[in-house]
């Protein structure tokens, strides 16, 4: 059963390809094609077509988009011509599917074909499609929502499938917004699942942040894109800046609130340290930016929302007494929260094998060893617990 909200306004197809009369009877009451191809330059559709068909890049199509007020609904990518039709980029590339999720609807269609791909790496992380949403799930033929993939391709991708029972991948996915947030002295920050673009109005300076190229994906960063994001107002390139630099850069013109893609392979503990050592007199609120879920791991550790979130049953107790809170979230900055995520961890895969109730009644530190307090008395929990306390001395 797929979700009733799911709406059949827009849909967008990116390197489309030519026009195919079949677009006509698609279930949208409006479908994009997006083609940068110099062939399908001339293509005008009929007075009664609900078809577009945009002569531009995938990233310049975008700002047409946005131009026109659209919510794409269903969003199609079947083949991108990257081998044979000198296509720049993977059309599922972060950073184009971030500066697209804006116009993104919540509950969005994606229909693909995953086995373009290949058994490339490249494939296994589009699949994912971790760009801030989740998927509810796949649809088959047996769902209401789901119509066949085969209309976006042609002849001979068929028959590169091996006939397959059903061709190309259909999935639901919904947007997973998450905002986390601290204060520490006149700074305030915040770590933001979800796409650093949705608030670009609100932001006086945007840190662009692009990882490294890599053998397997040389292709998914050109220079042509990093001058794409440069050229776009208020950008800064982040390359390997520190966090005080960074506010340094911006207090010259007066940019005090600041969002920050990740930029840094994923060190950021001296980024935590240097922010909780600030003692300057401006004031900056500070927004990380992130679509997968892997990025700012040890960001995260300094939050108490953080261990709230993935652990409510935990730590509710000590969320609902202000000095107990208080007192945790001050062993978190000194960087003990590695070692009461890896317990909590451990807690709950415990909990599944044989049901019990946990709870932290107080964590402090005690000469500056981390001391950890629950009610609990299973066997198993209180060896964890003094596994973690020598552990993080």
């Amino acid at each position: 059963m797929t979700n009733s909200k799911h709406k059949k306004r827009t849909l967008l197809y990116l390197a489309s390809g030519a026009y195919k009369k079949e677009y006509e009877i698609l279930p949208y009451e409006k479908v994009i094609l997006v083609d940068k191809s110099s062939s399908y330059a001339n293509y005008k559709a009929s007075n009664n077509s609900k078809v577009e068909f945009w002569n531009i890049d995938a990233l310049e199509a975008v700002g047409e988009i946005a131009s026109r007020g659209l919510v794409i609904d269903c969003l199609v990518s079947v083949n991108e011509g990257l081998d044979e039709g000198a296509g720049d980029y993977v059309i599922f590339s972060e950073f184009l599917m971030g500066y697209l999720s804006p116009y993104l609807a919540d509950d969005v269609m994606v229909i693909t074909d995953l086995r373009y791909y290949g058994t490339a790496k490249i494939k296994d992380h589009i699949a994912k499609m971790d760009w801030g949403f989740n998927k509810v799930k796949k649809l088959d033929s047996s769902c209401g929502d789901y119509f066949d993939p085969s209309i976006f391709s042609s002849e001979r991708a068929l028959m590169k499938s091996n006939v397959v029972k059903e061709y190309g991948d259909v999935f639901l996915l919904r947007r997973n917004f998450c905002k986390i947030s601290k204060k520490i002295g006149r700074l305030q920050l915040n770590i933001i699942h979800g796409s650093i673009w949705k608030d670009s109005k609100n932001l006086d300076a945007i840190g662009l942040g692009f990882p490294k190229k890599k053998n397997n994906s040389n292709r998914s960063i050109s220079q042509k894109v990093l001058d794409f994001f440069h050229r776009k107002p208020k950008t800064f390139p982040l390359n390997k800046l520190s966090i005080l630099e960074i506010l340094d850069l911006c207090k010259k013109d007066q940019k005090n609130k600041i969002g920050l893609m990740p930029w840094l392979d994923g060190a950021y503990k001296a980024v935590f340290n240097d922010l909780y050592k600030y003692r300057g007199p401006d004031a900056y609120e500070l927004s990380f930016y992130h679509l997968n879920k892997e990025d700012y791991q040890e960001l995260y550790l300094y939050f108490g929302e953080y261990f709230l979130l993935r652990f409510p049953e935990y730590f509710r107790e000590l969320k609902s007494n202000e000095n107990l809170w208080a007192t945790f979230e001050e062993v978190l900055s000194k960087g003990k929260g590695f070692f009461i995520l890896k317990l909590c961890e451990e807690i709950a895969i415990n909990q599944k094998q044989k049901p019990f109730s946990f709870y932290f009644s107080q964590i402090k530190l005690k000469s500056g060893k981390l001391k950890l307090y629950s009610k609990c008395k299973d066997p198993f929990v209180k060896g964890m617990i003094r596994m973690a306390e020598e552990l993080s001395v």
